[in-house]
């Protein structure tokens, strides 16, 4: 039972994980580069409204409005891995959406917020006077010194997102692991809700691992502090 919904559970995470990625650091940097401009600000009022909705809310109002209203997909119309892999992960992908917009949002507010904050410390003056182009010291220096508090929240994101899509799988009728601990927990079969509680565990732990271990690729005052 385990095994065939693992891969289900696992697609949506890295699906709803790689649109987080994608979307936050791009525009996290551009948002901090042009923030006095109007549209950087439009981007600001939309991520904070984004950040205001649950997932799940999200998950009604896309099934509604991509679903029924344009009818993109088929809303319950769920397709196995098994029988035509990109039918499934097209399904998927809307799911992915709901759930990587409020992380994304947050983490572009977090990236944002970090490099505004690292372009007013000496060694960018520095970099500056080198001369050294803007587009240089952003990403040779900024960028990589900013970016290191985002990938805590990352990680925070990456394990929130294991869980959160055990909410979403309800609203899209998606056979994975929520489905099964809800149905389990109804028909009082505790053996299959303490194993699937055991894996999200064993992940989030993963995840944590996988976090300190770019910590000290990243920053190196952290291998200097030994």
């Amino acid at each position: 039972m385990l095994r065939s919904k693992l891969p289900i559970t696992l697609t949506l995470t890295l699906m709803s994980f790689i649109m987080v990625i994608a979307i936050s650091i791009p525009v996290g940097v551009i948002s901090s580069k042009y923030e006095d401009r109007p549209g950087i600000r439009i981007i600001d009022i939309l991520g904070q409204l984004t950040m205001a909705i649950p997932p799940f809310f999200l998950g009604i109002l896309i099934t509604y409005l991509f679903g029924m209203v344009l009818h993109m997909f088929v809303p319950g119309g769920f397709v196995s891995y098994s029988d035509d892999f990109w039918g499934f992960v097209s399904y998927l992908f809307f799911p992915a959406v709901a759930i990587a917009l409020p992380k994304a949002a947050m983490s572009v507010k977090l990236l944002k917020t970090s490099i505004l904050s690292e372009r007013k410390l000496d060694y960018v003056r520095t970099a500056y006077s080198r001369g050294n182009s803007t587009t240089d010291v952003m990403y040779r220096h900024v960028l990589k010194n900013a970016i290191i508090p985002v990938i805590t929240f990352l990680g925070m994101t990456l394990a929130d997102i294991v869980a959160g899509s055990l909410v979403i799988e309800q609203v899209f009728s998606i056979p994975g692991y929520g489905r099964l601990l809800i149905s389990s927990i109804s028909n009082r079969d505790y053996p299959v809700v303490q194993a699937i509680i055991a894996i999200i565990a064993m992940i989030v732990i993963i995840i944590n691992l996988i976090v300190d271990i770019l910590y000290r690729v990243l920053d190196p005052r952290i291998r200097e502090a030994r």
